[in-house]
């Protein structure tokens, strides 16, 4: 009997693109964020709340290049090996953490602003549900798909 390895759930690719969004605005809000005085060349005045950001915001802004390049495929590895239970995790897990971190960029800079985000942020978690739902579909077809070509090849064996 040839054993095919299980193959990457179609839905588990749909997953990679709003953590993905979500990751590239967390980047550009903490790009935005920074000081007049960052920006005319004081590095010191690096502004986030994660101690290696910061210090990779003191050595220079353009690391914001390489690192949303390997963020997004760390999201692409995780989104596409990940079993379904562990995907949907972390895919909750980073949607909410950027969509938290984008909003404390936001409400430092205008309060009805963040306010507005806040709605926005409510509209994306309606889409995150939405996506976990169909990830959950998905999977189950994929999961009855196998088991009805086991069973068929069980029938098949048991008549010859």
């Amino acid at each position: 009997m040839n054993q095919e390895s299980p193959r990457i759930a179609p839905s588990g690719k749909s997953l990679i693109l709003l953590p993905s969004l979500l990751g590239l605005s967390d980047i550009a809000a903490t790009l935005l964020g920074q000081t007049a005085g960052y920006w005319s060349g004081n590095r010191f005045e690096a502004r986030d709340a994660n101690p290696v950001v910061r210090w990779a915001l003191e050595l220079t802004p353009f690391l914001a290049v390489p690192a949303a390049i390997g963020w997004i495929a760390m999201i692409t590895i995780l989104m596409t090996t990940l079993p379904p239970s562990w995907r949907q995790r972390c895919y909750l897990f980073l949607c909410i953490a950027h969509l938290i971190f984008v909003w404390g960029w936001i409400v430092r800079w205008n309060l009805i602003l963040g306010g507005v985000f806040s709605l926005v942020a409510i509209l994306v978690a309606f889409v995150m549900v939405r996506q976990i739902r169909n990830d959950n579909r998905t999977e189950g077809i994929q999961v009855r798909e196998r088991v009805s070509c086991v069973t068929s090849a069980q029938r098949y064996g048991e008549k010859h």
